[in-house]
């Protein structure tokens, strides 16, 4: 089964796994394809439509075959400010970008836009854990990952006493990431 990984961040900047809510379908994919369906037309494909018989194809299916992200991309540039999200539905989309970290003070805007969001995910789950974790007074920041990637606790730099293992991600010692609301 997959899962929606919550990562917490504490005050030294390494990340500690928090906690997982199960179906991480029901997480990015699904935000993805609510957003896909309430604002985008669908795609005028020739080949798509000779295969499917007509039949509508998400942005999101054809990428995946085709491994080619231009499609989805076309999902992934409703989080822009100028496009027509409400700023909840922007923020839930920026939650599921790569390598987007939420500060602590930014915590209540995600469980508000998680809480609001309709259409079947995983994200009222989610929320219930950012109302947990936004209580540990050495709480920065939170992270979110799928079970089928490392996650943020295998993502730091390489530990020195031990050239197998790599240590947790750390915000102060690394830069490949991005806070929510900084961007």
């Amino acid at each position: 089964m997959s899962y929606s990984e919550v990562y917490s961040f504490s005050r030294d900047g390494y990340a500690h796994y928090y906690g997982e809510v199960y179906n991480a379908n029901a997480g990015s994919m699904a935000v993805w394809k609510i957003l896909e369906d309430k604002y985008l037309d669908s795609v005028d494909d020739p080949y798509w439509k000779i295969i499917t018989h007509g039949e509508y194809v998400s942005r999101i299916f054809i990428s995946m075959c085709r491994a080619d992200n231009k499609l989805i991309q076309e999902i992934w540039d409703l989080a822009e400010p100028d496009s027509q999200l409400t700023e909840d539905e922007r923020i839930v989309l920026r939650c599921t970008f790569d390598k987007c970290l939420v500060k602590k003070d930014m915590i209540d805007n995600v469980i508000q836009a998680y809480e609001i969001f309709e259409g079947s995910t995983n994200l009222k789950e989610v929320a219930e854990l950012l109302k947990k974790a936004r209580e540990d007074p050495e709480l920065i920041a939170i992270g979110f990952a799928i079970s089928l990637s490392d996650g943020w606790t295998s993502k730091g730099l390489p530990d020195p006493d031990d050239s197998e293992e790599r240590l947790p991600y750390n915000i102060f010692k690394q830069e490949d990431h991005w806070f929510l609301g900084e961007d």
